[in-house]
């Protein structure tokens, strides 16, 4: 029993002598793509941003090859067309496997995995034509509206490199899940809400 403890507590600190916590903050994009009816075409809209976050990289086999990567990002994203004002805010949680390899003076690596993704408010703002007009907000996830949800299941991939205490990455998130609430898909059978995200940006590694 007291060969398999330390050999458990060997391996933990292999991995944590490997291990890479990541601070960093860039461009963070969103790409809105719904549907109202089974039949209708799919329209689009983006809004672009920044985010904040951190991820703690595992690496597995050493300072390169495979590695796991959970997170957690902060991101807001808004647009503003025809006098309507539109802003989203969300945190996605990542757990990413990740593989690098030296190339350089760095490494290069890639990344691919799930992300659970909350978002905290979508707001639209109707701003009145005529003195004296109120505006009108709306946040598309409360329940008394109904119609999207909080939550969705991207899966995520990505690139980077890392050199020193410098890292850069982009990488795209595709949100798998409906957005669209049952009640909303009920009354419009075939509709579809789907809300995938974008980014680059930089990190510090500790």
């Amino acid at each position: 029993m007291k060969k398999i403890i330390l050999s458990v507590a060997a391996c933990l600190f292999a991995v944590s002598a490997f291990a890479q916590l990541n601070i960093g903050f860039g461009y963070h994009g969103e790409l809105h793509d719904f549907k109202d009816t089974k039949d209708s075409k799919t329209e689009h809209y983006d809004m672009h941003g920044a985010y904040v976050g951190a991820s703690y990289n595992f690496c597995l086999t050493g300072d390169d090859g495979f590695g796991i990567a959970p997170g957690a990002y902060f991101s807001f994203a808004g647009d503003i067309e025809d006098k309507i004002f539109t802003r989203h805010t969300s945190v996605d949680i990542p757990v990413h496997l990740t593989y690098s390899f030296n190339a350089g003076p760095g490494l290069f690596f890639a990344y691919a995995g799930p992300a659970f993704s909350v978002g905290i408010n979508f707001k639209q703002k109707w701003m009145g034509d005529n003195p004296g007009t109120d505006d009108v907000l709306i946040d598309w996830y409360k329940k008394d509206v109904g119609i999207l949800s909080r939550f969705d299941l991207k899966v995520g991939l990505g690139i980077g490199y890392s050199w020193e205490h410098l890292l850069f990455n982009a990488g795209w998130e595709f949100g798998a899940l409906n957005r669209y609430t049952k009640d909303f898909v009920q009354l419009t059978p075939g509709s579809s809400y789907h809300l995938h995200s974008f980014h680059a940006g930089l990190a510090y590694v500790f």
